[in-house]
């Protein structure tokens, strides 16, 4: 064509046109003429922009509505030689502007968001034999791969990384995270029908039977890293720093009925707790109950968990198991394994208190008929204090014990008043044929050294009372005091 055409206000009809610098073309269009319309190859050797647009303009490139693509993509890009990204869109160390003003936030054109992806679903899309997505993200790892280092940190694969970084800055109220999702309703009535699970996150591990977790390796449907700790970040008084966090922006919230719930038979312990530098759970003051294992029941309307079948150990198979050990040291201080403590602060008098203040409460509810052998008996607590084959207990003066307990008194106990180590009670307005006693001695292996032990502190000589040498038992039946004389075994 020449070095030079000029301007044509024509029609241009070129079977090749060779471009040597600049063509700039007012309105470029393309009819029907083939598959494809405009191609655009890079020069061998040249590492220029095969299509480069400047200039202002409303929309750079422009795929309206009434464009109809009857192929893959309106946008396709499927080079398997692809030595940089396939598309970037600002530069990973400065970015793009993206702001809050100039524009009303979530009405176009806005300015607070880069990458916009838009799309709906008409009533009449059928939806029964696949999953509708507006983008789908898939990284594949083939056979043969090998993903990070074989110890320690290194490089590994995900499908999506979407990253939050934050450069002193101050962050106010509302939020700030790397992901946001939401899951909301709008308009008409929104039904979420029987086996529906409607979520603002989905985490699905789809593991097949040819895949092994090694010893060390870990598979979750979500994992929280805290390595921020130990980095040197301050935390405030008041300040919080949660693997995860679950809360509630308004008072007037629907609260969820389960914060965490776990579904029947997806694990066999639904909660595992490694070891913790201070508390594995903190239960806040504020709950009404602070923990509820299974239903509670009314009479025969029993809903409760399951407690033993016949297991081979006496102590599996209970809804609740503690077991601790010294920790490879010996004990030189308290050592509870299982403290419940209650504190009264609020005084109350004559009428005002009505209620049973129990630290602790146990119940066994028989709502069936029960033959049992002669040989078993039922309790509401059993305790056990276990000595070990060919193991010494020694040193014990003070008194080892199943069960202990004291009352101890640093205030003022007034007369009338009657506090108790050990308290025996019953309600029993039902038909009584057999025995009903307070304390039952049961047939041992083996014969008690003596049924009751007494220190000297615990009793009165006669001394205090007559001057004499014998030991007294005072016994307050009703509002008359008896002595049971203690007379010295031979």
């Amino acid at each position: 064509m020449g070095n030079k055409f000029g301007f044509h206000s024509g029609k241009l009809i070129c079977k090749d046109l060779d471009v040597k610098e600049t063509l700039s073309i007012g309105v470029l269009d393309f009819g029907a003429v083939g598959a494809d319309n405009l191609v655009l190859k890079g020069k061998a050797g040249v590492t220029d922009d095969c299509l480069e647009i400047q200039g202002t303009s409303d929309c750079a490139i422009n795929i309206p509505a009434a464009t109809v693509c009857t192929g893959a993509a309106a946008l396709d890009i499927q080079s398997t030689s692809l030595s940089h990204r396939a598309i970037r869109i600002g530069v990973k160390g400065t970015g793009l502007k993206i702001s809050t003003t100039g524009h009303t936030l979530d009405q176009e054109p806005a300015n607070n968001y880069l990458f916009g992806l838009f799309s709906e679903v008409q009533a009449s899309e059928a939806t029964a034999s696949d999953e509708l997505r507006s983008a789908w993200i898939r990284t594949r790892v083939n056979n043969g791969c090998t993903i990070g280092t074989a110890t320690g940190w290194g490089y590994g694969v995900c499908g999506a990384e979407i990253q939050l970084k934050i450069y002193g800055a101050t962050i106010n109220s509302w939020q700030a995270s790397a992901l946001w999702a939401q899951l909301e309703s709008q308009g008409s009535t929104t039904v979420i029908a029987d086996g529906c699970v409607a979520s603002a996150v989905l985490a699905r591990t789809g593991l097949t039977t040819t895949t092994t977790v090694a010893s060390g390796g870990v598979v979750a449907g979500v994992t929280i890293d805290t390595c921020v700790a130990g980095s040197g970040v301050t935390i405030a008084s008041g300040g919080g720093y949660y693997g995860l966090y679950i809360y509630q922006d308004s008072s007037s919230s629907l609260d969820a009925q389960d914060a965490i719930h776990i579904d029947n038979g997806v694990a066999a312990t639904g909660i595992s707790i490694g070891t913790c530098s201070v508390t594995a759970i903190n239960i806040g003051t504020g709950s009404k109950r602070a923990l509820l294992i299974g239903t509670p029941w009314a009479g025969a309307a029993a809903t409760g968990m399951k407690s033993v079948t016949d297991n081979t150990s006496w102590s599996a198979g209970a809804p609740v198991g503690f077991y601790f050990d010294d920790g490879g040291a010996a004990l030189t201080a308290w050592g509870e394994c299982f403290t419940v403590g209650q504190a009264v602060l609020t005084a109350s008098t004559g009428a005002a208190q009505t209620g049973l203040p129990y630290t602790a409460f146990f119940y066994l509810d028989v709502e069936a008929n029960v033959t049992g052998k002669s040989d078993v008996h039922w309790a509401n607590v059993m305790t056990s204090f276990i000595v070990g084959s060919s193991k010494t207990l020694d040193g014990c003066d003070v008194g080892c014990s199943s069960l202990h307990t004291s009352c101890d008194i640093n205030g003022t106990l007034q007369t009338g008043s009657c506090l108790s180590n050990l308290s025996f009670g019953g309600n029993s307005p039902g038909t009584i044929s057999g025995e009903w006693v307070c304390m039952d001695i049961r047939p041992t292996t083996g014969n008690f050294t003596h049924f009751m032990r007494i220190n000297n502190s615990s009793v009165y000589t006669s001394s205090q009372l007559t001057g004499g040498t014998k030991q007294y038992l005072k016994v307050l039946i009703g509002a008359v005091e008896y002595q049971i004389t203690l007379d010295k075994a031979s």
